[in-house]
């Protein structure tokens, strides 16, 4: 199945937009693995267009009746990846990340 690819990366990615600097829109996500023993971990800045998504498996969906918990669950099966297509629309960024605590 063919997608409209920038229209779909569109969708996919709406719910991580969170504002715009300079007609420059910004989205975000809270995955940014920490590098070792620093505390800082690299992110991305890129162009929307600068992303693919393949998907290997649609998503399907189906009922399943669980006698444990006396309840029907509703099982939902996809499999696909998202990758960078274009190194030039988009550069690594790094970030300071700081590990919450609370102290006693």
């Amino acid at each position: 199945q063919r997608l409209d690819a920038p229209s779909f990366v569109d969708s996919v990615v709406k719910d991580f937009y969170s504002f715009s600097i300079g007609g420059v829109p910004i989205f975000e996500a809270n995955h940014i693995p920490k590098i070792g023993a620093v505390d800082s971990g690299y992110g991305a800045i890129m162009s929307r267009r600068a992303l693919g998504f393949l998907t290997s498996v649609g998503m399907s969906s189906a009922m399943e009746r669980d006698e444990s918990l006396r309840a029907t669950e509703l099982v939902t099966v996809s499999d696909y990846i998202a990758f960078e297509l274009d190194d030039a629309r988009g550069a690594p960024m790094r970030y300071e990340i700081l590990a919450h605590g609370t102290a006693t």
